[in-house]
């Protein structure tokens, strides 16, 4: 037999081998054909990814350079060269032979993935996003590219582009839970809480493990405020998983919600029996420890626990948990460092050029003079009542406080009218112009048709309440929109000093939507955009508005209380004074507050964090004074 027909031969039967998945077979009869005939650069490509099957990277790389002093230009051998190098931990060498083997083969999706999936490891998410959105442009039905969009997208805060690449992996793959779960993650981040119940929902029938479904569902109910719904949730994941460490926790936190301390105890140190310490736990534990005179139990479990390897996002919780928790303890600067470390793992780009043009576009489009030609719904309904400011400023407590009323309904904070305005009519209207330089095009029957949605929104709450309040705080740059449905509704704008309100934000965990929240500069900044524009408010609008001071609620609570009923055009009722003994269900980050008695430690709180505090200063100093006593109405 010549030495070309035995080496013909020897290659069929690798070739098979490999089919039959025998690498150790394969690479023998390949290291022969490579030795007989070294010319065969197939054969030593071939062999060079058998050896990467194997982890043998010394003989990849010595499989490579056999190729290179062939053909320099051989794409292939760059590749397997930079796999090695990420497979040995050294990125720069992978990133220079990824380089060299895009200039050679361009279009090849597989160097687009490898070099997405390189700069994802090296935390540039930007890079890794135009990479691999490369191979989809490349190749449109790559799922795992897709895959990997949606979740650098997630990771980067890009959650619009997010949630799209989410619906186009479960467009590609319908079938598999895990398309739908990650669709849900995205619409939950990014405050869209009905297509995330839809999303989960659509996972259940495709899922091995339907546990952590219901608990996501059991999320999401808690932040809608369907208490009742979410404890079914989480109560059907305890079924399938009696031993759920989040079910567990997240059953306790409805019954803490729901003033149910001792049972919500009880789950949360049977979360703590199950898996002895885990982050989950030792977060739930730290809501309710103060009852218990357990405090220094948590901060002991919760730093041994960040001691371990834990992913990121159950890192965040701890650090934030564990921040209240020393907080009330006294140990202020023990409570900075963890709420520090807890917004540096949650941060996500703040653009603040963008903040700054929508409040100039809304200054712009509601100008003194258009605000006098706009046109309204017709509507003469005084049912709303638009509770509004920053966050943590005592929008919770004002609502809590009025829905004691017999005769208001408290909705909590509803997303309504930022989904009227940015989707319902992005998407009705014929246009090209974002929210809010379209407004001059819409008419009265647009108008009309927004005020009866939203109306109809409120009767899904309560049909029988006078006054229903929206505690949306973000709501304050719909005030122009919302004049124009509602000219008889009700705004109470909540105030707070801006240094007492800063700390509060950037001591709660918010989502990645509200993105200015992670930094103290960032929440100043956003603060005088929020200033700027309800200044602008102020000066042109007629639709009655009542400013309260937080201040005012602690220092002359009934007096406060009783100019909020008067203003909402309703008898006094004492029940308003015991706001905390009422039983209905809050959800927002005040929920705990609001049960108990009005308190005045958070006034001048930021005073014991003052030398952690330049930021916000150094962002708010100079611009007048933050508070002021001005109302309208």
């Amino acid at each position: 037999m010549s030495k070309n027909v035995l080496t013909r031969s020897r290659k069929q039967k690798a070739l098979k081998a490999l089919g039959a998945g025998q690498l150790t077979e394969t690479a023998r009869l390949l290291k022969w054909v490579c030795q007989t005939d070294p010319g065969d650069i197939d054969a030593w490509q071939t062999l060079s990814s058998v050896y990467g099957r194997l982890h043998d990277f010394p003989s990849v790389a010595e499989c490579c350079k056999r190729i290179l002093s062939l053909q320099p230009d051989n794409a292939v051998a760059h590749t397997h060269l930079g796999n090695v190098c990420t497979a040995m931990g050294d990125a720069t060498q992978a990133m220079a032979h990824f380089e060299k083997a895009l200039a050679i083969a361009p279009e090849n999706p597989d160097l687009h993935t490898n070099m997405g999936a390189l700069y994802h490891r090296q935390g540039r998410l930007e890079d890794a996003i135009t990479a691999w959105k490369n191979v989809a442009r490349l190749r449109p039905d790559h799922v795992d590219a897709v895959n990997n969009l949606a979740e650098a997208c997630f990771q980067a805060g890009r959650l619009d582009d997010a949630i799209a690449y989410a619906e186009q992996l479960v467009r590609l793959r319908p079938h598999e839970a895990k398309s739908y779960i990650m669709l849900g993650r995205a619409c939950y981040n990014h405050g869209r809480l009905d297509m995330a119940k839809q999303a989960y929902i659509a996972a259940l029938p495709h899922a091995d493990d339907t546990t952590p479904i219901y608990c996501s569902l059991g999320q999401i109910a808690t932040h809608r405020g369907e208490i009742d719904q979410a404890r079914e949730y989480y109560e059907r994941a305890i079924t399938v998983t009696p031993t759920s460490v989040e079910a567990l926790c997240g059953l306790a936190e409805i019954h803490y919600r729901l003033g149910d301390r001792d049972n919500a105890h009880r789950l949360t140190h049977q979360a703590l029996d199950v898996t002895g310490l885990s982050a989950r736990a030792v977060v739930q534990h730290a809501q309710l420890c103060h009852h218990y005179d357990e405090c220094e139990e948590v901060v002991a479990n919760g730093e041994r626990v960040l001691q371990n390897a834990i992913p990121a996002k159950e890192k965040e919780s701890l650090h934030f948990s564990l921040g209240k928790v020393y907080d009330r303890m006294g140990r202020y600067d023990d409570a900075f460092r963890h709420y520090q470390h807890g917004n540096d793992l949650c941060r996500v780009p703040y653009d603040r050029g963008s903040q700054e043009t929508l409040v100039d576009r809304l200054i712009q489009v509601y100008g003194a003079e258009a605000v006098t030609t706009l046109p309204h719904s017709g509507s003469d309904s005084q049912r709303p009542v638009f509770i509004i400011g920053m966050p943590r400023s005592g929008t919770s407590l004002t609502e809590q406080i009025l829905a004691s009323h017999p005769q208001v309904h408290g909705a909590g904070e509803l997303n309504d009218i930022n989904q009227i305005t940015c989707r319902y009519l992005d998407d009705d209207l014929e246009h090209n112009k974002p929210y809010p330089l379209y407004v001059p095009s819409l008419g009265c029957a647009d108008l009309e048709a927004c005020a009866n949605r939203y109306l109809q929104r409120l009767r899904e709450h309560s049909r029988d309440a006078d006054r229903v309040t929206d505690k949306m705080p973000h709501n304050f740059h719909h005030l122009g929109f919302i004049a124009q449905l509602f000219p008889n509704a009700r705004i109470i704008h909540c105030r707070r000093d801006p240094l007492d309100m800063g700390l509060s934000i950037f001591f709660q965990r918010f989502l990645a939507t509200h993105s200015y929240s992670f930094d103290l500069a960032d929440i100043g900044h956003y603060y005088l955009q929020y200033q700027r524009l309800m200044t602008h408010w102020r000066r042109v609008l007629r639709i009655p508005m009542l400013e309260i001071d937080y201040a005012d609620l602690v220092n002359d609570f009934e007096g406060t209380c009783r100019r909020l009923v008067e203003f909402v055009g309703l008898e006094w009722d004492e029940r308003c004074l015991h706001f905390h003994e009422s039983e209905r269900k809050v959800v927002t980050a005040s929920y705990d507050q609001v049960r108990s008695p009005i308190y005045a430690s958070s006034l001048q709180r930021w005073k014991r964090y003052e030398q952690h505090m330049g930021p916000l200063i150094r962002a708010l100093e100079g611009n007048g004074p933050a508070v002021t006593n001005t109302s309208v109405g």
